[in-house]
């Protein structure tokens, strides 16, 4: 057995301060330092965004209360939607739990994209906001096997 111990003892407070004193300043931070990086990118992001107080509380980040729905009634607007309309399959709970999660993703991203005025938006933003509404409906047609340009007449099928 090894008597070493895992942990070195402290130095004393004599031996710290000479440390200290006879220790080499440290470089400068590289131009890839991510501090650096960073005050770059918050500085131009300051230069570009607006600073309207207005502006940024007349945005709604959350719609009104009448417009929201909660996840129980999207699962039952989803269910009653989809039930026997689909031809190839009979969606599972499981199913009907995904497709609710992507209605509401869905939901929630084109509201993003109908909120703002693009000419104020960066173009970052605006695609991340288009790739957020294509991701809900690509899975929502992996979910129900109905491309997005065909839910219309599925959903509209039948005696609704």
């Amino acid at each position: 057995m090894n008597d070493k111990p895992l942990i070195p003892p402290s130095p004393s407070e004599d031996d710290y301060v000479r440390q200290v004193s006879e220790a080499q300043p440290l470089e400068l931070l590289s131009e890839t330092d991510p501090v650096a990086l960073f005050d770059q990118w918050l500085a131009e992001a300051l230069a570009r965004e607006p600073n309207d107080a207005d502006f940024v509380t007349a945005q709604p980040h959350v719609p009104p209360a009448h417009d929201r729905l909660s996840r129980k009634s999207v699962r039952a607007l989803v269910e009653r939607a989809f039930k026997g309309k689909l031809a190839d399959r009979e969606l599972t709970p499981r199913d009907y739990d995904r497709l609710t999660a992507a209605v509401m993703r869905l939901q929630s991203a084109s509201r993003s994209l109908r909120r703002g005025d693009e000419s104020r938006v960066s173009p970052a933003v605006l695609d991340r906001r288009r790739r957020a509404v294509r991701s809900a409906l690509d899975d929502i047609e992996t979910i129900t096997g109905v491309p997005p340009s065909q839910l219309g007449d599925v959903l509209a099928s039948d005696e609704d």
